[in-house]
């Protein structure tokens, strides 16, 4: 966009400044809250339909829960992906039954990805 007048430029620039902090903010602070309510309604639905416990130990609280990828590879599959568009792809994956995640509990998910050397460090 070109600038018709050079001496408006600054105080153009300015307006379009605070316009852009004023109302981002606001936006923002709405949005949060709704979005944060979407998140944990699909994920107590991802939980629900793996079973509410952790697929190795049984641990039941779901505060601890992790979705791991079967077999391995949760890092590429969620590079480039928005994180809610992730979780409805978990839904559906689950409710389809075709095996590629389960629900661990954060030990279980941890000792999992220590013993097949998912942790992003090479031995």
């Amino acid at each position: 966009m070109k600038v018709r007048h050079k001496k408006n430029a600054p105080r153009l620039r300015e307006q379009k400044r605070d316009y852009r902090k004023r109302n981002f903010i606001e936006i923002t602070k709405r949005d949060l809250v709704y979005k944060k309510e979407q998140r944990q309604q699909i994920k107590v639905e991802i939980f629900n339909v793996a079973g509410n416990k952790c697929a190795k130990c049984g641990f039941s609280d779901w505060r601890a829960f992790h979705i791991d990828h079967v077999k391995g590879g949760g890092r590429a599959d969620r590079k480039g992906i928005h994180p809610f568009k992730y979780l409805r792809q978990v839904l559906e994956s689950l409710k389809k039954g075709e095996g590629k995640y389960q629900i661990l509990c954060a030990n279980c998910n941890s000792i999992k990805m220590y013993e097949q050397n998912e942790h992003g460090k090479k031995k």
